[in-house]
């Protein structure tokens, strides 16, 4: 493997780690906002607290 092609993968595998580091951390701030808090809000907080959900 030449020198130009090994930069190209650590490039390559760089770019993959921070999709999945990122992808996860909007993912989870999606289901947070679009799922959770809405459902929270409408169940009420013992409802919420009884289901385990959360």
């Amino acid at each position: 493997m030449t020198g130009r092609s090994a930069r190209r993968l650590r490039v390559a595998e760089a770019l993959v780690v921070a999709t999945v580091i990122v992808g996860g951390l909007f993912g989870s701030l999606l289901d947070r906002a679009l799922v959770a808090t809405p459902a929270w809000r409408d169940l009420g907080v013992v409802a919420w607290a009884d289901s385990g959900a959360g």
